[in-house]
């Protein structure tokens, strides 16, 4: 049969020279391509066995470091006859320099070295009644996902699955809600019932295309973004605490990167820890397990300005407590982040939601300053509709994850929410708050 193979992907360059990368089916050579700066499309056309399983081969061969540029090929996704594959999926691994099998790891979208991207395609994509997928030769760039809000021009980050940006309503109340309700209010904060908007030491998030350039990254730990080259601009500033976290988005090719304890010194990137996050955060629905505590990418429940303006927040909260557990952690979490707190707190992961009604939130929203009223509204009515995730430990007060002030001062000053870190006092009581069972997916 007739076989079409279609690869999304696109390059960083080195000596201005892109990655070049083959394409072989079961060993054997059926093209190549050279990637460019921005997302394309590569079609090729093959011979198989029908109602039999391959192996489709996508080996990058002209890696390299050059004086500060890092050459690199990032693979979006494959599209076998009408088969979507992501990079990160179950069936691709990545052998690493030969094509040997001896450095093999899971499939991930970067190839920061020559090596071998393989889907091991099972005979369900060889079909002998499946037709080729069309050609496509024209450059795309990733696509938000359809169910994203474009309320006010803001577009929802990640995928319509991702446990974060499904609602509420319709989920299983966890069989030990009224428990973990109790340690929440009772015990997540520095005193009951207070729970705040970190606005001051939050994340700071920057767009690719505000960069200057391209600047060397450092990491004090080994990362996956150690040495390489990220969009950065001078005048960029991560927040002014001793996390500095800061969050760089690229929205034409869907990369997120994530620093931790930041610094730029005039020429290098310095951070304790970072990684670039498999996929992309358009559409990825996965976790990242060397970010934040619980190993959720940054970005994930992180709320931003524009969407405060927009007048709705579509996804769950992330939330910072000072009562994780200390043995283990629960979906969409990955890592377990303080084995050395006490067992009996509350797991990293744990998602809770507001039990209240329109009137109830209305009710409350009235006692709010007036300038605070508006954002009040959205914020409430998200902890209803999409509740919140459990993604870090604090060292005293609980609270919500917002952007920065570092990067949306500006913004929270022309709200007039810029010292309204306090706004929900009042809004959350124990028998309102309900926990949900756990799940990657729902």
């Amino acid at each position: 049969m007739k076989s079409t193979v279609t690869v999304s992907a696109y390059g960083t360059s080195a000596h201005n020279v892109m990655p070049h990368f083959n394409i072989l089916m079961d060993g054997k050579k059926i093209g190549e391509g050279s990637a460019t700066a921005s997302a394309k499309d590569f079609t090729f056309s093959v011979d198989t066995v029908a109602n039999a399983a391959h192996k489709l081969q996508i080996q990058y061969d002209n890696d390299t470091n050059w004086n500060g540029q890092d050459r690199n090929l990032i693979v979006n996704k494959v599209t076998l006859n009408g088969h979507t594959v992501s990079a990160t999926d179950s069936i691709v691994s990545y052998d690493r320099g030969a094509l040997d099998g001896r450095d093999v790891v899971h499939g991930q979208s970067e190839m920061w070295w020559n090596g071998t991207l393989v889907v091991n395609a099972d005979k369900s994509f060889f079909a002998s009644t499946v037709a080729s997928t069309p050609t496509a030769t024209a450059p795309t760039t990733p696509a938000p996902s359809s169910t994203a809000s474009t309320s006010g021009g803001y577009d929802r980050p990640f995928g319509e699955n991702a446990p974060w940006n499904v609602a509420v309503k319709g989920l299983q109340v966890d069989p030990n809600s009224a428990h973990l309700a109790d340690l929440f209010y009772n015990h997540a904060s520095d005193r009951p019932g207070n729970f705040n908007l970190n606005l001051n030491e939050g994340f700071a998030v920057y767009s690719a295309k505000d960069a200057t350039g391209m600047f060397k990254v450092d990491t004090s730990y080994s990362t996956n973004i150690d040495g390489k080259t990220i969009p950065w601009n001078p005048s960029w500033k991560a927040p002014d605490t001793s996390d500095g976290k800061v969050i760089v988005l690229d929205p034409d090719t869907g990369r997120e990167w994530d620093l931790w304890q930041t610094k730029f010194d005039g020429s290098t990137v310095h951070a304790v820890n970072g990684s670039l996050v498999p996929g992309d955060y358009h559409t990825y629905e996965g976790g990242n397990m060397p970010s934040r505590g619980a190993g959720i990418e940054y970005l994930a429940g992180l709320v931003r300005p524009e969407e405060l303006a927009a007048g709705k927040i579509e996804h769950a909260l992330a939330m910072t407590i000072s009562n994780t557990d200390g043995d283990r952690f629960v979906a969409p979490a990955t890592k377990l982040e303080h084995p050395e707190n006490p067992s009996g707190g509350i797991p990293e992961g744990t998602r809770f939601a507001l039990n209240v009604t329109d009137a109830q939130i209305d009710s409350w929203t009235k006692t709010l300053p007036v300038a605070w009223q508006d954002e009040g509204h959205v914020i409430a009515t998200a902890l209803r509709d999409y509740g919140w995730f459990i993604t870090d430990t604090s060292g005293g007060a609980a609270s919500f994850e917002f952007e920065d002030k570092a990067s949306a001062g500006t913004d929270y000053h022309n709200m007039g929410i810029a010292d309204a870190g306090n706004m929900l006092d009042g809004l959350m009581h124990q028998s309102q708050i309900y926990a949900l069972t756990s799940a990657d997916h729902y």
